[in-house]
């Protein structure tokens, strides 16, 4: 990425500019740099006749952000100009798929147990849904969940992605023999530490966090009791990630 930034510090054409920041846009791609990666494509501001790697990458990064609905309208622009892209095809399926999650909640519960059972990690790719709830001030009990409308048993009222998640196979045989690792993160100023599954959990979330910071008010929007977070989000065009 590095080059690449370089690169367009360098005196180019529109055109040479234009693929290298294509070119860039997949290396962020790769690094789960979406943000980044969907501003290199031109989003949502494409020309007349985008280029077919420009809309692709715009689509890619759009559905890792879980914008899905965005992601489809790209994608059937990329179908439209570029009828022959297999690959486009089937994105659009797989974000469709994603949007009537994210609308109805139409999950196959069951399905999704059993492929669960069979991944390791038991990542899933599915989208958040939130139906008839509302977050709001319960007068002196602070933030409640309250429903928008008469709701019955068995009406499903959210179903929501993890922000971020840590996998620890605790069945691995041999401990930390045999290579294994183990994450280990330490507090030198509160003389804390945080091992293994908790240690790598706080080190995706910061991850994300960083790499993607229209991702953050998702996170920072949580209930933290009384502690003040800061309010600068960059500096030097870097994000801040408090932890």
């Amino acid at each position: 990425m590095d080059r690449y930034s370089y690169a367009l510090r360098q005196p180019a054409t529109a055109d040479e500019i234009e693929t290298i920041k294509r070119n860039r846009s997949l290396a962020f791609l790769k690094t789960k740099h979406f943000d980044a990666a969907l501003s290199d494509t031109g989003f949502p501001n494409f020309n007349t006749k985008p280029p077919e790697k420009a809309l692709f990458r715009a689509a890619e990064a759009l559905y890792h952000l879980e914008r899905y609905t965005e992601c489809c309208e790209v994608l059937e622009l990329l179908r439209t100009n570029f009828p022959h892209n297999s690959q486009g095809l089937v994105a659009l399926d797989r974000a469709r798929g994603r949007c009537l999650e994210q609308k109805t909640g139409a999950y196959n519960f069951k399905q999704l147990q059993a492929k669960a059972e069979k991944l390791q990690p038991p990542h899933l790719d599915h989208a958040t849904y939130i139906g008839p709830v509302e977050i709001k001030q319960a007068k002196s009990k602070g933030r409640g969940l309250f429903v928008t409308k008469a709701v019955k048993a068995g009406d499903l009222l959210f179903c929501e992605k993890a922000f971020s998640c840590a996998y620890t196979n605790e069945s691995a045989t041999g401990g930390n023999e045999g290579g294994s690792k183990v994450t280990l993160l330490l507090n030198p100023e509160t003389n804390q530490g945080f091992l293994g599954g908790q240690a790598d959990l706080i080190k995706t979330i910061v991850q994300k966090l960083y790499r993607n910071p229209s991702l953050a008010p998702a996170f920072t929007t949580l209930y933290h009791g009384t502690y003040k977070g800061v309010t600068t989000p960059a500096v030097d065009t870097e994000s801040i990630v408090d932890t």
